[in-house]
């Protein structure tokens, strides 16, 4: 335990020391949550939850392909309806049988295949032979029907079948003295859901009476196949693969037998020899639509057609022959990857056609069989996609694009998986999908969890609260700022504003700590919010007063810096109003320290260079502001203290009143005029709203009351400052010119004497 403590904190600290760039650790990240989830997927596979889907998928992709052309080297013989209703007979009896052999056999064909149970005789009256008949050892001597059609069967070209035992059913021995050489198994391998999927080419079969070894059989598909490849002009034998010698090779083709998880399976029972089947086609013979004057499918012609001979030779010539049920009424029906429903069924003569087909072209190298990856491949191919899935959340930044990107993967995937199949290879489809959007779930987690942390880090860095606006700039250079773990210091033009409440010393000594803190939170909040409401940044408490600053910490331009300004000015009037606010509600509830006097303020706002960045040590950082214009700040709040005209006083300095108007006015001789003097008052366009927004003459005027060159302690040159008055409406300033001098505000004094307030206009 010690041992891994140590070794965590060992990491830990490695890890600290190393500065990873974002693109790195992003990478890092989605390597990390690919394994994860590819892992995961991996497991969920092996315990076969994904199986379900990968089939549904599989199914309507083989729904969605294009049907083969018409295979004219089979033909199977359908017991139809039309031969029930003409005969009565449910299942064709010895007789009938036997007649379509003859019938068959005089037009030479490859090889035939009995898809009908002839291990006991066959009246074709019963629908169904019960398990105890189906176990039955007559002796063919005593059916003479059945004796003819077992002599039919000794044919060297006619291939009869037998069952092997299952779960639910016993086996179905061949038919008697038939040699094993001629019989093929007709077992289907049918899934969970019913659905028809694999072909099983070789079995064994234990017969219980027998004490022999177990007895291998091919399928009936696979004997008919090999006895037509025999007869080729350049004949196909089956022989062991060179890829491996427990493998089937016919021609060139290598019969890989599947794995458990081959292709969408997820542990598959695999007993014997299988492979995917892949379908022809969904039908019996009908015209191509997208060849015209040409067929697709499997051509088939009717029991009832054979029976009578009303066939011609070229149906049935050097073609091999199936014969089974195709009629609804004997229900030998499957599903098929092609069954949307109950009537879209298969019959099961139709499937062993199906791997007929799909033998003979692997063989003869027409078309591929269904190929599959191993596991590691499978593995490989969910991960890529889950490397694929994260970097796309990782490079999106935009939500919606990041939802298009995700469908675009999905497609991507969905579009891979039908031409992959299209080109007979079957590949997981699921799996990778669900990696993919496991990755990206993640990763956006992740970003999430990362954003909440380095907002709560950038929150840290800069120790006070911040606009939405400024947060979203800061958010945009989150990488650069906290690549180093702190704000690295820079030059910046801002405009800061100082607070400060007049005779807080005295007021606090009145009230018992918990309600002085109380009140002065109160006091703080609103002030803060007015901050926060015009973009600013709260950097810093001294008690009572309060440092913001607006324009940092990213760079601003000039037309940035000159709004700045104005939405520090603009700040310190909405001061003035909550100040307003907070004095008539303290009032009201007479609160002992208020009962006497209002609370007044002083503000001082000062725009210049500052130096901005972190400040301190890992152990205590903060964002601090730093240089002359702060300290500016300061004393224009401090400046003149006696002179408090009203209840939150604002002075600013010459350069911040240059953002307030142009610089062609601020430059002009009456503005210089009127500025030198102390107590002359003037107006000038102002809104609390953006000011390129209104007409000059439409904007509400704000008054401004020079108070003419003053020295502040620490600065070696006078310091122009102005007291902004308020803002009124133009009416309002209008009337204000009838007055010879601005109303003086009671109790206090003015150290000049007051001038007439006129207009500064923008120089036409």
């Amino acid at each position: 335990m010690r041992f891994t403590q140590q070794l965590y904190h060992s990491s830990k600290t490695w890890f600290s020391n190393r500065q990873i760039a974002p693109t790195t650790a992003g990478a890092l990240i989605v390597l990390a949550i690919s394994l994860v989830n590819t892992g995961l997927l991996l497991t969920l596979k092996y315990m076969g939850r994904t199986q379900s889907l990968e089939l549904i998928a599989y199914d309507r992709a083989v729904y969605a392909r294009k049907d083969q052309l018409i295979d004219d080297r089979i033909v199977v013989v359908g017991v139809t309806d039309d031969y029930i209703n003409e005969t009565g007979k449910i299942n064709p009896d010895d007789n009938d049988l036997t007649t379509v052999l003859r019938n068959l056999l005089k037009y030479n064909p490859s090889v035939i295949g009995v898809d009908l149970y002839r291990n006991i005789p066959q009246s074709g009256r019963d629908s169904h032979l019960s398990t105890a008949a189906q176990g039955l050892r007559a002796n063919p001597g005593e059916y003479p029907a059945w004796e003819t059609l077992l002599q039919e069967f000794q044919n060297s070209n006619v291939i009869s079948i037998t069952t092997f035992a299952s779960e639910t059913s016993v086996a179905i021995p061949p038919p008697p003295t038939v040699p094993l050489e001629q019989v093929g198994f007709n077992d289907l391998l049918i899934d969970t859901d019913n659905v028809v999927r694999r072909s099983l080419l070789m079995g064994w079969h234990q017969d219980p009476e027998a004490e022999e070894n177990p007895q291998f059989y091919f399928s009936l598909a696979m004997t008919l196949a090999i006895h037509y490849l025999a007869e080729l002009p350049n004949p196909v034998f089956p022989g062991n693969s060179t890829i491996n010698p427990d493998y089937l090779q016919l021609g060139e083709t290598t019969f890989i037998p599947l794995t458990p998880d081959a292709g969408g399976y997820d542990q598959g029972d695999t007993e014997g020899y299988q492979i995917f089947l892949n379908y022809h086609s969904r039908y019996a013979v009908v015209p191509s639509a997208n060849y015209p004057e040409k067929e697709i499918g499997i051509p088939s012609v009717s029991f009832l057609d054979v029976l009578t001979d009303t066939i011609s030779s070229e149906d049935i010539e050097g073609k091999i022959v199936l014969i089974g049920s195709t009629s609804p009424t004997l229900k030998d029906l499957f599903s098929t990857p092609y069954s949307h429903n109950q009537d879209q069924r298969m019959p099961g003569v139709f499937i062993h056609a199906q791997t007929v087909s799909q033998v003979l072209d692997a063989a003869l190298g027409h078309r591929p069989l269904l190929w599959f990856w191993p596991s590691w491949g499978e593995a490989l191919w969910i991960f890529g996609w889950a490397i694929a899935g994260g970097t796309l959340a990782l490079r999106c930044r935009s939500f919606w694009l990041l939802m298009v990107a995700t469908s675009a993967i999905v497609g991507i995937q969905g579009i891979s998986f039908h031409i992959i199949l299209t080109y007979n290879g079957w590949i997981p489809v699921v799996a990778p999908v669900l990696s993919s959007l496991l990755t990206i779930g993640g990763m956006v987690a992740y970003q999430a969890q990362q954003a909440q942390q380095q907002r709560n880090i950038m929150k840290s860095l800069l120790g006070q609260s911040i606009s939405p606006a400024i947060a979203d700039e800061l958010w945009k250079s989150r990488n650069d700022i906290l690549r180093s773990g702190k704000l690295p210091g820079q030059k910046l033009t801002a405009t800061v504003l100082f607070s400060d409440i007049k005779g807080f010393s005295t007021l606090s000594e009145k009230q018992p700590p918990d309600e002085l803190l109380d009140w002065l939170n109160e006091y703080l909040k609103e002030m803060i919010e007015a901050v926060v409401a015009h973009g600013g940044i709260v950097n810093k408490f001294t008690g009572d007063g309060m440092l913001a600053v607006f324009g940092v910490p990213i760079k601003r331009t000039e037309q940035e810096v000159t709004e700045d300004a104005r939405q520090a000015v603009r700040c310190a009037l909405a001061m003035r109003q909550a100040l307003d606010e907070l004095n008539e509600k303290w009032q009201d509830k007479h609160m002992p320290h208020v009962q006497d006097q209002v609370i007044q303020m002083r503000v001082g706002i000062f725009t210049g260079t500052v130096t901005a960045g972190s400040i301190g040590s890992k152990e205590r950082l903060e964002y601090g502001v730093i240089g002359d214009s702060v300290n500016t700040a300061s004393r224009l709040e401090s400046c003149l203290k006696a002179r408090q005209e009203d209840d939150c006083r604002i002075l600013i300095a010459n350069e911040t009143m240059q953002h307030l108007i142009s610089p062609d006015l601020f430059m002009s001789k009456e503005f210089q005029d009127i500025t030198n003097i102390d107590g002359q008052g003037f107006f000038i366009p102002f809104s609390m709203l953006n000011t390129d927004t209104m007409e000059s003459s439409d904007r509400p005027q704000l008054e401004i009351e020079s108070w003419g060159p003053r020295v502040l302690k620490g600065k070696d040159h006078k310091v122009n400052v102005y007291r902004i008055v308020g803002l009124v409406s133009n009416a309002e300033a209008q009337s204000t010119l009838d007055y010879t001098e601005i109303p003086k505000p009671t109790g206090t004094t003015l150290h000049n004497p007051p001038q007439k307030s006129t207009f500064i206009t923008e120089p036409q």
